[in-house]
């Protein structure tokens, strides 16, 4: 201690020494003799009071394969395996491979260490030991932990192989446990894959083996998989053996309820499927599967962000990704790349958005998943049309109405993937409203079908500006009508927001600005707690149009202009035609005219050049 090597740390009554820094207990440590050092380790074994520090001083002085320790390590293990320590199971298990007497026996135990490694999120670890895995003898356990491997870090191809070997190649020695695993791991390559009869096959095969003492996917993959197949209440019905809350400390008690909260989601049921996808994290974080946790909460931002909750889906989007990116989670990074994308797009946050959705993009083709490829697409489009870009995004979303793609994966179930109202809602702005009509009629069916209110709306928000376009006012009355009451019936959401800016739109351009400007308003307020920017900013200029110009920084120089040739100069200073404002506003070409003209001359300028000093980027 004089010479600084040693450091006096008071901890409670008694003051504990210890190195200053690592390095220095590493000189000191690798400059001790064998024998002295395998001394010391034995006799700290013998003064720790936790029984894995012991463990590992036994370990470190062995000097020869020790069977006693080896079971007693293989003990330990399996014990920190049941109550879901993986990380603590793997160190375990690749000390008791190290000490083991028996070949056999250490190959199992560096087997099962990288299972351990996997299920703690470990992947990288795990990577370090599958060259070791590979070089011995095939067996079922083998294949199975290769497959899993495969499986986590994106090679599809050969984790079907793998794990098919293991179930194909079973015999009386194989283990109920290894199958059922196997089993687990092929149901969710087939949902990564969108193959829904394949889910449910491999999930009922699992489920049919005896159950095991960890927490398996099983019950998730079954219930999500009978959704993706239509058969929703069949889903619900194979989970009725969940608590209605928590705690979750049993298996039993948490497997099943990541597919319960989105199945909730699905239907609408936000408040509920908000609780279950929180709790699902929480507990699978605390002991249970690492890749259920990171979709509980990739699932969970979906769900915010459809409850208008944002600044809780950014932060719980932002989380998932960095969770899934640090633990080497191929399989989950397109699917909470595209939900992170989400918010972002909706508050104007275009770089960002973009950039997860074109993240997810890319993981989704990796993958070949075509559920992600939904949702990933999904993103790209929800930021090209709040940036007012129709044509892109109908090009984004178009393919999917190809017969091979929309029968796969279960992206015709209402619910799932919000691809065919924003699809539907684009065409009809670009006036191609036949078509806008046969990509809608599927989903109200669909939304009527299974009576979910929060598609029901959004199918009549679409059938309203629909029947707008084509001139059917009565009809897009009714529709919009039916959208609000709907989602006045429900809980708080984000399609309440749209609902009432398209209707307050629609009454604005029929005359009954009263009506229009509660509707604008209701949007406004919710427009503007979301930090909503680009929806804002529309909502802000129908309430302009209906003769309401707020007082704000940056309007207040242009008292002298109306509402309207306020509102005209505004959308010409973003460099939009004469033509195109025209059509934002539902106005003629020369109404347009008229107001420029007269905006140009209470401003003393005398083309758009001036507007960009005239009207600052605010007003």
């Amino acid at each position: 201690m004089a010479c600084d090597l040693l450091e006096e740390v008071p901890t409670g009554a008694v003051p504990r020494v210890t190195f200053p820094h690592p390095l220095l207990r590493a000189a000191v440590y690798r400059g001790l003799g064998p024998a002295e050092r395998s001394g010391l380790h034995q006799r700290a074994a013998t003064c720790s009071e936790d029984r894995y520090a012991a463990l590992q001083h036994r370990v470190h002085a062995a000097v020869a394969p020790d069977r006693e320790l080896t079971d007693e390590l293989i003990r330990f293990a399996a014990e920190q395996a049941e109550n879901g320590a993986w990380a603590a199971a793997a160190a375990a298990a690749i000390s008791a491979a190290e000490v083991s007497p028996e070949a056999g026996l250490r190959e199992r135990w560096l087997i099962r260490a990288v299972e351990y490694r996997l299920l703690a999120g470990d992947v990288s670890q795990a990577t370090e030991l599958e060259q070791t895995i590979r070089d011995m003898a095939p067996d079922a356990e083998q294949q199975y932990v290769l497959g899993h491997l495969a499986l986590t870090t994106g090679r599809l191809d050969e984790a079907r192989r793998r794990l098919a070997a293991c179930w194909e190649s079973c015999d009386a020695a194989t283990g109920a446990e290894s199958l059922r695993k196997a089993a687990e791991q092929m149901a969710w390559l087939c949902l990564i894959q969108g193959d829904a009869p394949n889910i449910v096959r491999w999930a009922r095969l699992g489920l049919e083996l005896p159950r095991g003492s960890r927490s398996s996917f099983l019950p998730d993959s079954l219930a999500i998989g009978l959704a993706l197949s239509g058969r929703y209440e069949e889903g619900i019905r194979s989970l009725t053996h969940l608590p209605p809350s928590g705690p979750r400390q049993t298996p039993r008690q948490l497997d099943g309820l990541l597919a319960r909260g989105m199945l909730q989601l699905w239907n609408g049921q936000l408040p509920q499927a908000r609780r279950d996808l929180r709790e699902a994290f929480a507990a699978h974080r605390r002991g249970g599967l690492p890749y259920a946790a990171l979709v509980a909460l990739g699932f969970l931002t979906d769900t915010e962000y459809r409850s208008g909750l944002w600044d809780e889906a950014v932060a719980h989007g932002t989380q998932a990704v960095s969770l899934a990116e640090d633990t080497d989670q191929i399989s989950i990074l397109a699917v909470v790349h595209a939900f992170t994308a989400f918010p972002l797009a909706g508050r104007g946050e275009y770089e960002d958005a973009e950039a997860h959705a074109r993240a997810a993009t890319q993981h989704a083709r990796t993958l070949a998943d075509v559920n992600d490829g939904a949702f990933a697409a999904t993103a790209l489009a929800l930021v090209h049309t709040a940036r007012g870009d129709d044509e892109r995004t109908a090009a984004e979303l178009s393919p999917f109405l190809s017969e091979e793609i929309a029968h796969r994966g279960g992206l015709e179930e209402v619910g799932i993937v919000a691809w065919r109202p924003l699809l539907s809602q684009a065409l009809t702005r670009l006036g191609r409203t036949e078509e806008a009509l046969d990509v809608l009629i599927p989903y109200e069916r669909g939304a009527t079908v299974r009576g979910r209110w929060l598609d029901q709306a959004t199918a009549a928000h679409c059938r309203g500006l629909l029947e707008e376009a084509n001139g059917h006012r009565e009809a897009a009355d009714q529709a919009f009508r039916t959208g609000v009451r709907l989602c006045a019936q429900g809980t708080p959401c984000w399609e309440e927001a749209l609902l009432h800016l398209s209707y307050g739109t629609f009454l604005r351009r029929e005359g009954r600005r009263r009506k229009a400007v509660a509707e604008l308003e209701a949007a406004q307020g919710k427009f503007l707690r979301l930090r909503a920017t680009p929806y804002l900013e529309r909502c802000t200029r129908e309430l302009a149009a209906c003769g309401r110009v707020q007082a704000r920084p940056g309007t207040a120089r242009h008292t002298g202009l109306t509402a309207q040739e306020l509102t005209v100069a505004r959308l010409a200073r973003r460099s939009m035609s004469n033509r195109e404002i025209a059509r934002e506003l539902v106005l003629s070409v020369k109404t347009i005219e008229y107001h420029l003209g007269n905006a140009y001359t209470k401003l003393g300028i005398n083309s758009r050049m001036g507007l960009i000093t005239e009207l600052d980027e605010e007003s």
